[in-house]
């Protein structure tokens, strides 16, 4: 791609690192999905380990105040499509906050997903329908 990584950090809501699991029910439809927002814009993340990226609907990043930063060619299991990369300022999820976040715009995205680069930083497990998501030590 053309951009690059903004150093992103993770912390709780108040600024420091936490400690405690999010606790993410399975949905009847077998998905994990999570309250957060992207910028202060509320909505509800997919949790998707099949995602390099964060990933947003295009109406949604455009809602949030992000911008396009450069054109990119993702290979998705539909095949390749053309994005755009941005950087997300803020993005939460549950209780943790991270700040200058890569992810893509998708243009016929229905709902965000939270891809690997932001669950890579987290201890992530699931069993008997729920997914624990904690700070690694």
């Amino acid at each position: 791609s053309s951009w690059t990584s903004a150093g992103e950090s993770a912390v709780d809501e108040d600024g420091n690192s936490s400690k405690a699991p999010l606790v993410i029910g399975q949905g009847n439809n077998g998905h994990y999905m999570v309250k957060g927002s992207v910028n202060d814009q509320d909505l509800i993340f997919m949790v998707d380990t099949g995602a390099s990226y964060v990933t947003l609907p295009q109406w949604i990043g455009n809602s949030a105040g992000t911008q396009c930063l450069g054109k990119v060619t993702m290979n998705t299991g539909n095949g390749s499509a053309k994005m755009c990369g941005t950087i997300i300022k803020k993005l939460r999820f549950g209780t943790f906050v991270l700040k200058d976040v890569e992810a893509v715009i998708a243009p016929n995205l229905k709902e965000p997903l939270l891809g690997m680069n932001v669950l890579k930083r987290f201890r992530v497990e699931q069993d008997s329908g729920e997914m624990r998501i904690s700070k690694k030590n």
